[in-house]
């Protein structure tokens, strides 16, 4: 952050700390910012100065984002020193005009990212790609994630989720291991053949009380699918043994 301009700082920890697309960002008016409710609304973009404020593009855009301290003081110094705007902008220029991004790419982020001996390719759009890949670390849940970004389809928001955690899925390998030795788990692993005939690996009793009796299944639908309720067959939770919803 030492090689941006001061006047621009609170925009990049914005754009860091909640995720919003630089358009978003350009669009924001100060009604948007409930500085008492540390929420962000996102209700514009400014795509081109030439086209000024503009709706967003699909209504999953139109949003309110949780502001944490960082991104709370950060507006707070811009409130201090924003530019007088006709709209009324949060992130105008310094003469006040509507944020222009070609300007603010090639002006402010290019220089900063050069002084830092940043990647050439790293772009200011990377801080809500980085944004959604903390969410994603600290365990929140794809259906949050799509929320807070944005996102019409949640296929573009899995696409934060898949390749992420390569490096982990030696320990996560290991402690699925450590989970089956855990006394109580009833082991349920089967050995499925080209046929889909189902042979149990684990021949030991049951300890479940309600289904220490019941034989093996005979196939793979047997073990995962059962018949109950008006809507028909459901998938199975095979560790508490009932249907999964």
């Amino acid at each position: 952050m030492k090689h941006v301009p001061t006047y621009w700082k609170p925009l990049i920890i914005v754009l860091a700390s909640c995720g919003l697309r630089p358009a978003e960002a350009a669009g924001l008016r100060w009604e948007d910012v409930d500085f008492q409710q540390h929420i962000l609304h996102v209700r514009n973009q400014i795509t081109s100065p030439k086209r000024g404020l503009e709706e967003l593009k699909t209504d999953n855009a139109n949003r309110r984002i949780p502001l944490g301290d960082v991104a709370i003081d950060a507006l707070i110094q811009q409130w201090q020193q924003c530019a007088p705007s006709e709209l009324d902008l949060v992130f105008p220029s310094p003469l006040g005009c509507p944020l222009d991004s070609a300007n603010l790419r090639n002006r402010v982020w290019n220089p900063a990212r050069t002084a830092a001996k940043l990647d050439a390719k790293t772009r200011i759009y990377d801080l809500r790609i980085t944004f959604a890949s903390m969410l994603v670390r600290q365990g929140r849940s794809m259906a949050f994630l799509q929320y807070v970004m944005g996102h019409a389809d949640p296929r573009t928001t899995m696409r934060y989720y898949v390749g992420l955690f390569e490096d982990e899925v030696p320990q996560a390998v290991s402690d699925i291991d450590k989970w089956y030795q855990i006394p109580g788990v009833v082991h349920r692993l089967a050995e499925v053949t080209n046929s889909g005939t189902v042979h149990p690996l684990h021949t030991e009793t049951e300890i479940n009380p309600k289904t220490h009796n019941r034989p093996a299944p005979e196939t793979m639908a047997d073990l995962l699918e059962f018949d109950g309720g008006s809507d028909g067959a459901r998938t199975r939770d095979l560790w508490l043994d009932r249907p999964a919803l």
